[in-house]
């Protein structure tokens, strides 16, 4: 599974010796000024859009579920209140049947398997209709959240091999409550807002 997930995670420990803190280094997807203006003008354009209608959308993405562990951190000296600013983020690339009822809209990441002629003349012929997405925006992704919890929920069970990790993985997806992925889409206005606060660039999501 390719990781498509960017997790901002900081050290919540401070050194009141320091004005400095020695924190986990946050991830943050590799952010051109073009990503950064495109995140922005999605959440703008979408604030005011009413709950009902990303209720009505398909959100789709991919990442990795590594054997030991979560994803490796490295540690990164910031001023308080820095952990999301970029140069105390970690670069991350992208890499690399469905029925859909009336007034539904799907979503997908701009990666070129999803944007090649032949994807686009399926959808077409499918009469599905797309959420212009802007690339690179993975704090403007709900799901990401949900890898989160999965990852942790699969790290706890420290599966041993790859076959214990895909049962594993399974099973506590399974487990994820409902009630969190309509959490996630009721409050979504909440992360146009933070991303907005950001002026594009990584947030807390």
């Amino acid at each position: 599974m390719q990781d498509h997930t960017c997790w901002s995670i900081t050290d919540d420990k401070k050194h009141e010796e320091s004005a400095q803190n020695n924190t986990v280094e946050a991830e943050g997807s590799l952010l051109k000024s073009s990503h950064v203006q495109a995140c922005l003008k999605f959440a703008i354009d979408h604030l005011d859009d009413p709950e009902e209608a990303w209720e009505k959308v398909m959100w789709s993405d991919e990442t990795k579920v590594e054997l030991f562990g979560l994803n490796f951190t490295r540690r990164v000296w910031r001023k308080k209140e820095e952990e999301l600013h970029p140069k105390n983020t970690l670069p991350t690339v992208k890499h690399g049947a469905m029925k859909m009822g009336r007034g539904w809209v799907f979503q997908h990441d701009n990666d070129l398997k999803h944007t090649a002629r032949i994807t686009k003349e399926w959808l077409c012929k499918k009469h599905i209709k797309v959420l212009e997405w802007p690339s690179q925006s993975p704090d403007l992704n709900p799901i990401e959240n949900l890898w989160r919890e999965l990852k942790v929920r699969v790290a706890r069970r420290q599966p041993q091999n790859i076959t214990a990790l895909e049962k594993i993985c399974m099973e506590e997806w399974a487990k994820i409550p409902a009630t969190v992925c309509a959490n996630l889409v009721k409050t979504y206005s909440n992360r146009l807002t933070s991303v907005i606060a950001n002026k594009g660039y990584v947030t807390k999501y």
